[in-house]
């Protein structure tokens, strides 16, 4: 427990440490700062999604290991730990998928309004001249 805890708390100061880093500016203000940790939030959310996918995959071939010593000697591994196994692995494969799985969240409308947003922006050539009927660019030229 000490040393979660400790881990926790290392990793809440590594964090805060890349938000104050020094760099070229000189003045930091809340917006750089935000954008930092941020920018350290995305990197333990990639992080925890490949640990995810890791321990998933180790769970599920522990689920085969179990299921053959199982197969060769029922007494020495029940048959409810390669279960077991099999289970947590496939949940803990489904974590970093769970938004896709359950559904929409806050999170998934916020880039679903972004890339609303991105795909409604049309490049503009500001050096085509403009026909004087309807005002448009003429990409002819």
């Amino acid at each position: 427990m000490r040393s979660r805890i400790l881990i926790f708390l290392s990793s809440i100061f590594l964090t805060l440490d890349l938000a104050w880093a020094k760099t070229e500016e000189t003045n930091l203000n809340l917006g750089i700062i935000a954008e930092r940790v941020h920018v350290a939030g995305e990197m333990v959310a990639r992080l925890m999604v490949a640990v995810c996918v890791v321990m998933g995959i180790t769970m599920i071939c522990f689920a085969f290991f179990h299921y053959r010593t199982h197969r060769i000697n029922p007494k020495l591994v029940p048959l409810g730990k390669p279960v077991m196994y099999l289970v947590l692995g496939l949940v803990i494969l489904a974590i970093p998928f769970a938004e896709e799985i359950l559904g929409k969240t806050g999170r998934s409308h916020v880039l679903e309004a972004k890339k609303q947003k991105e795909t409604l922006h049309t490049p503009v050539d500001i050096d085509a001249p403009l026909v004087q009927d309807n005002w448009v660019n003429d990409y002819n030229h």
